[in-house]
């Protein structure tokens, strides 16, 4: 009898050690488990900020396009422009040239023609004289 009181003496150790053990090993997987729900938490976060990244950079995308199509549509309103101005320029050289021209012809004529008056009445006086 002895003996079955010593087993289970012995019994009753080794059940407070596994208890022991399975306390432990409990306590154990609550901090586990808290650590796996903050480390869920933190994926949760970052998932969104992702999902926001991704928004806003979709978003960036497309004003960008939008943008990149207005400056080529600007480079070539303004290569027209100055395709024009410089035809512009080139008539308003031509034309410039051509009233000069046509200033000065005229100037010359007046100057002639009163060269001619004055040799006129020269030779009239001369012939009086």
């Amino acid at each position: 009898m002895f003996e079955k009181v010593k087993g289970l003496l012995a019994m009753e150790e080794q059940l407070a050690k596994m208890q022991e053990k399975m306390n432990s090993y409990n306590t154990s997987l609550l901090s586990h488990g808290e650590q796996v729900l903050a480390l869920h938490t933190k994926v949760a976060a970052l998932h969104e900020n992702v999902t926001h990244l991704n928004a806003t950079h979709k978003e960036l995308s497309q004003t960008l396009s939008s943008d990149l199509l207005s400056i080529k549509s600007i480079c070539t309103e303004f290569e027209h422009e100055l395709g024009e101005f410089k035809l512009l320029r080139s008539n308003f050289s031509r034309t410039a040239a051509e009233r000069v021209s046509t200033q000065v012809e005229e100037g010359l004529r007046e100057q002639l023609s009163r060269l001619k008056v004055d040799v006129t009445q020269y030779n009239t006086l001369k012939m009086e004289l």
